[in-house]
C-alpha cells in the first residue's frame, strides 16, 4: 500500500492493522527516524526494551538473512507486541522481505528505514506498495507549514502560545531538517515560561541565541554575494557544531523559495506584489535583501544552484570527503556567483 502524503499523519497515529512491514524512505534522515519511532510506539512497542524491540542493519539482513527471520518471527518473552527496525534499508533485501511477507508474524511490526529511494525504480518500494501486508511512506522535505506544526506541537507541551507573525517568521528561520527543527522548537518552548505568549521579538531572541537565525543569515549572505559575511557565518556554524547536512538544507530551502518567487515575477506579477503576498510572509528586516536577490538570480541560475546543493548533500551522506570542505566550497561558490552577477548587472 502506498500511503498518500495527506494520509501520513493519520496512518502514523493508527497504522492499518493488516500492515506488518512498513517502509519509510526519503532524504531527511531525521524525519525517517521520527516516523519509524512513531509507528512503533503506536503499535505499543517499547523502543529500547530488549524483549520488545530489535535493531538490525541492511548489511546484516543481506549477509545473514537467518538473523532477520529469527528476530522477525520471535515472540516476546513477556508477551505483547514486538518491533524490528532495519536501518539503511535498500533493494538488496527485497527478496528477504518478500519471503517474510508470505507468512508474517502478526505480533511483530517491522519498520524499514531507507534513504532517498527512487519510487519508480526501487524494488523495495514497489514491493511495499503492492503487498497488502506492507506499506510505503515517502518522507518529503518539510515545508514551512510542516515546521509550523512542529513548533506548535512543542510549544503546546509547555502550554506556550505564539503570535501569528512570530510563527510565520520562525517557520522560515528553522532548519528544513526535521530533527534539527524539532530540537530548535523544543529550545524555543523552554525559553518561555508556561502560559506565556511569544512575540516576534521573543522568538527571534530565543532562536538567535541558539544559532537557528545564524543559518538564516548564512543563506541570505551567500545569496546576496556577501563572501566575507558568509565565511564568518560558516565559522559561527562550526563553533556551534552545526552539521553540514543542516546547513545545506537551509540553503536548499532558501533557494527553493527564491525560485518560486522569481518564477512569479517572470510570469508577469509585479515584484512588490510578490514580496507582499509571499506566504509565509517575509520577515520585514529581510524584504530588501529578498527583493535584491529576486532581481539578481535568474530562474536558471537558481535551478543550477539547487542541483549543486543536492549533489553536495548526497556527497555528505555517501562519501568520505571532508564535510567542512564540501560545505565551505558550496557556500562560498554561491556567494561568488551572486557577487559576479551583481558586477555584470551594473
Amino acid at each position: 500500500m502506498r500511503v498518500q502524503p495527506r494520509a501520513v499523519s493519520r496512518f502514523l497515529e493508527a497504522p492499518d492493522a493488516e500492515c506488518r512491514v512498513m517502509l519509510i524512505y526519503g532524504g531527511d534522515d531525521s524525519l525517517v527516524r521520527e516516523r519509524a519511532e512513531t509507528i512503533l510506539k503506536a503499535r505499543g512497542v517499547q523502543i529500547g526494551d530488549a524483549f520488545q524491540h530489535d535493531d538490525l542493519t541492511n548489511d546484516l539482513v543481506n549477509a545473514e538473512p537467518e538473523q532477520f527471520f529469527e528476530a522477525a518471527l520471535a515472540r516476546s518473552l513477556i508477551g505483547g507486541p514486538r518491533g524490528l527496525r532495519v536501518t539503511g534499508a535498500s533493494d538488496k533485501i527485497t527478496k528477504h522481505i518478500e519471503s517474510y511477507l508470505s507468512a508474517p508474524n502478526p505480533e511483530c511490526t517491522i519498520v524499514l528505514c531507507a534513504g532517498a529511494l527512487a519510487r519508480n525504480r526501487s524494488s523495495l518500494v514497489k514491493l511495499c506498495e503492492k503487498d497488502p501486508a506492507a506499506a510505503a511512506i515517502a518522507c518529503y522535505e518539510d515545508s514551512a507549514s510542516d515546521r509550523e506544526g512542529v513548533i506548535l506541537s512543542e510549544l503546546k507541551k509547555r502550554d506556550v502560545t505564539i503570535e501569528a507573525e512570530a510563527l510565520d517568521w520562525a517557520a522560515e528561520a528553522l532548519s528544513v531538517d526535521r530533527g534539527v527543527a524539532r530540537s530548535e522548537a523544543r529550545k524555543l518552548a523552554l525559553y518561555a515560561t508556561p502560559g506565556a505568549r511569544l512575540s516576534l521579538d521573543d522568538t527571534r531572541a530565543a532562536l538567535d541565541a541558539q544559532g537557528a537565525v545564524g543559518l538564516d543569515d548564512l543563506a541570505f549572505d551567500a545569496a546576496s554575494g556577501l563572501v566575507g559575511a558568509a565565511d564568518l557565518d560558516l565559522e559561527r556554524a562550526a563553533r556551534e557544531d552545526i552539521s553540514g547536512v543542516a546547513i545545506i538544507r537551509v540553503l536548499i530551502g532558501h533557494f527553493t523559495r527564491l525560485l518560486s518567487l522569481r518564477r512569479r515575477v517572470d510570469a508577469g506579477e509585479p515584484l512588490e506584489d510578490v514580496i507582499k503576498r509571499a506566504r509565509p510572509p517575509i520577515f520585514f528586516k529581510r524584504t530588501d535583501a529578498m527583493r535584491r536577490q529576486i532581481r539578481l538570480w535568474r530562474a536558471s541560475m537558481i535551478e543550477t544552484q539547487l542541483l549543486e546543493f543536492a549533489r553536495v548533500e548526497s556527497a555528505l551522506k555517501t562519501t568520505g570527503a571532508s564535510e567542512t570542505a564540501l560545505i565551505q566550497r558550496a557556500v562560498l561558490q554561491t556567494a561568488v556567483i551572486a557577487q559576479r552577477a551583481q558586477r555584470t548587472a551594473r
